[in-house]
């Protein structure tokens, strides 16, 4: 009994409604949307227009794809960011990143990350797992910021990361994060293009 209000208790924590068992990432949800949601659900298409933004690779700024930031009424994550494709009128969300802050607590980071692995493990029917382990975050090659990343790559070529970042604050006034992506096939096979 314990154990069972513990992972509910988990599960309302993170904001993530999962299926009982799962093969596609649209039954994943994260502060209650979903790939292949539109964004007309939580937003009127005035806002978006207004707040959305192109996307930066480097100093690059790209247009097919755009992001709209969730700030507010977050149940469990500091931030989301929603990825769309351009000139969708039913703004179908691509891409979903969602953040939690951790201040001089990677630790707690790490706990949570374990967790959100281990209920996608028993959740996902079908999907293969890469897991890095601790290493040097290749954003600062010579630095002292670090990362731990757990891929799973599921149907249809989609992926979800939960990457753990410990940022130095000799390289970046980023701030520790729990980063969960749930990226479609389509976003994923468009970023191929990008590299």
């Amino acid at each position: 009994m314990k154990r069972l209000l513990a992972y509910l208790f988990m599960l309302l924590c993170f904001g993530m409604l999962i299926s009982v068992k799962a093969d596609d990432i649209n039954d994943f949800e994260v502060e209650g949307l979903s790939i292949g949601d539109s964004l007309l659900k939580i937003y009127s298409q005035q806002y978006i227009e207004k707040k959305k933004s192109d996307l930066k690779f480097g100093k690059k700024k790209i247009n097919e794809y755009q992001k709209i930031y969730k700030k507010k009424n977050n149940d469990t994550y500091d931030v989301v960011i929603l990825y769309f494709k351009s000139g969708d009128s039913r703004y179908k969300i691509k891409q979903i990143k969602a953040r939690k802050f951790f201040k001089n607590k990677i630790d707690e980071c790490f706990r949570q990350q374990e967790f959100i692995v281990e209920d996608l493990e028993k959740t996902l029917l079908t999907s293969e797992k890469l897991e890095t382990g601790i290493v040097k975050n290749k954003s600062y090659p010579n630095g002292d910021s670090y990362l731990k990343d757990v891929t799973f790559y599921t149907s249809k070529n989609s992926k979800m990361h939960i990457t753990c970042y410990d940022f130095s604050k000799k390289d970046t006034r980023s701030k520790d994060r729990l980063s969960v992506v749930f990226k479609s096939g389509e976003y994923s096979n468009w970023l191929k293009y990008m590299d």
